[in-house]
């Protein structure tokens, strides 16, 4: 799957090309197709607010929001087509980063919500029922986990 990262915000720095080398790893976790794409799109609070209001109506901000374009694109063929759009804003990426503890980093906040939102756009709801959200989050650990000691070179 092909990946564009979009920074729409300016609030805070990230290593733009670590984290695209992570989007590429983590997107051939969930497809390989390179028929299909995702855009990941870094925004300021007070837009993924808005965004948060107008399709989930809970006015606040939000760390990510994703949107599944998946129904409907399997008779889509050759032709290269948008599977999801994942927004994620890096302020509230801060705040979660005091939750995670001293060693935990901006690099790795924004891995872990890259594949929060993969998830969600493949299918993976952790709203509702008990045990998926165990296993989502199960998901989730296990490829944050995975993806940083690859990075780290330690297996």
């Amino acid at each position: 799957m092909q990946i564009k990262l979009i920074n729409n915000q300016s609030e805070v720095e990230f290593d733009f090309e670590t984290i695209e080398e992570y989007s590429i790893c983590i997107s051939n976790k969930f497809d390989i197709n390179n028929n299909r794409s995702m855009n990941i799109i870094f925004v300021a609070s007070n837009e993924v607010q808005k965004l948060n209001k107008s399709y989930r109506n809970i006015d606040r901000p939000t760390d990510v929001l994703s949107f599944s374009y998946l129904a409907g694109t399997e008779d889509a063929g050759d032709d290269p087509v948008i599977i999801g759009e994942i927004y994620i804003s890096l302020e509230m990426a801060l705040k979660n980063l005091k939750e995670q503890g001293e060693d935990w980093s901006i690099d790795q906040e924004i891995m872990l919500l890259i594949i929060h939102g993969m998830l969600h756009i493949f299918g993976y709801d952790h709203e509702e029922d008990e045990e998926e959200k165990a296993g989502m989050y199960g998901i989730q650990d296990s490829m944050v986990h995975h993806l940083w000691n690859k990075k780290e070179n330690r297996y």
